[in-house]
């Protein structure tokens, strides 16, 4: 279980890592409008930070994107 949480968390830092270069914006200009680091941001992008959804959700509004549940 714990196995599946990490590579789910991992997914989607990894999507959200891709959206930002797609969209041009460096992790320093990230960090501009969210309260991390861009040393932070690239922890929590390469899945070594363990994030929360406000994070998750925080990092996706300055996207311009939203994290949506899809049943399997």
């Amino acid at each position: 279980m714990e196995d599946e949480l990490f590579e789910c968390r991992r997914k989607i830092m990894r999507e959200i890592a891709e959206l930002r270069k797609e969209k041009g914006i460096s992790q320093v200009e990230m960090s501009k409008y969210t309260p991390y680091t861009p040393h932070r941001i690239c922890d929590i992008e390469s899945g070594r930070h363990n994030v929360t959804l406000d994070t998750v959700n925080t990092m996706l509004k300055v996207l311009g994107a939203k994290l949506t549940i899809e049943k399997i």
